[in-house]
């Protein structure tokens, strides 16, 4: 995945101590599953309510296919997921909630203010979810963690694409941050806390 290998080129993530991170939107999975591998003392905290959204739910308008899955279907890929996170019992810790949910027990969760190495955003791609997930996830990343996602950039679906970049834009200009551009549509930018200019 672009995100993986865009931050251990940086060494903004390392192999040597223990790291925390959080994905919101783990879908099948097949990020969390790199992530784990790649990373063999990472705990990853995973957010997905794995279930259908409402039909008021701005996030069904963009025309991302998962917005419209049923949850049958949401059912079979939760069974699949951990299925194909066993490898990692013990790392790979599931949250089946909703992610303005997991940010508000956040706590309660073992996740603490500056707390998370990195956290990837792939949930909710309309401009509200996408702001919503960086703003209340934003203050969990450490000083010098990462905070990124995924579809920055989607050509058969303009308003996934608008949704996710107007977000990150707004955000990084509001709290001085330089966003990064990355394989495979993905985004990312330093935490909160870190002052631009100084190094990792």
């Amino acid at each position: 995945a672009g995100f993986v290998e865009g931050s251990r080129a940086r060494s903004n993530l390392s192999f040597n101590h223990p790291l925390v991170g959080l994905e919101i939107g783990v879908d099948r999975g097949q990020l969390s599953e790199s992530l784990l591998r790649v990373f063999p003392n990472l705990k990853l905290h995973m957010v997905d309510v794995w279930g259908e959204y409402p039909m008021t739910a701005p996030y069904r308008a963009t025309g991302d296919l998962r917005a419209r899955r049923s949850q049958r279907k949401w059912d079979a890929v939760f069974v699949q997921v951990q299925e194909r996170l066993r490898f990692a019992e013990g790392r790979a810790i599931f949250h089946r909630t909703t992610s303005k949910s997991a940010a508000r027990d956040a706590e309660s969760l073992d996740i603490g203010d500056r707390s998370l190495d990195f956290v990837f955003v792939d949930g909710d791609h309309s401009y509200e979810g996408c702001l919503e997930d960086i703003l209340n996830w934003l203050p969990k990343v450490k000083n010098n963690g990462v905070f990124g996602g995924h579809d920055w950039d989607i050509p058969k679906c303009g308003l996934v694409r608008d949704g996710v970049q107007q977000a990150v834009e707004q955000v990084c200009k509001e709290h001085n941050r330089e966003y990064e551009l990355g394989y495979g549509m993905t985004w990312c930018f330093k935490g909160l806390h870190h002052e631009p200019g100084r190094g990792v």
